[in-house]
């Protein structure tokens, strides 16, 4: 996922999640979200099961990527 925007150039997402070999072999690894617009480089990791979440939040500003980063993480990246 990358910084989407509609036609008008209006911003979707400000986030990148990155998915590495060993984190796409098991779906419990967590993904590392980088932000791209506000907080760049402080990254966090969402867990899978909340990314589509996660990302459909951020689209209509329910919430915010300090929302997420302040989450607990399982296991690690």
């Amino acid at each position: 996922m990358t910084q989407l925007r509609f036609g008008d150039g209006e911003d979707v997402s400000d986030v990148l999640l990155i998915a590495d070999a060993v984190t796409l072999s098991d779906p419990g690894k967590p993904m590392l979200a980088v932000p791209l617009a506000e907080d760049i480089g402080l990254t966090f990791l969402v867990e899978p099961e909340e990314v589509g979440t996660m990302i459909a939040n951020l689209g209509v500003g329910n919430q915010g990527l300090e929302d997420w980063r302040d989450r607990t993480v399982r296991g690690g990246a």
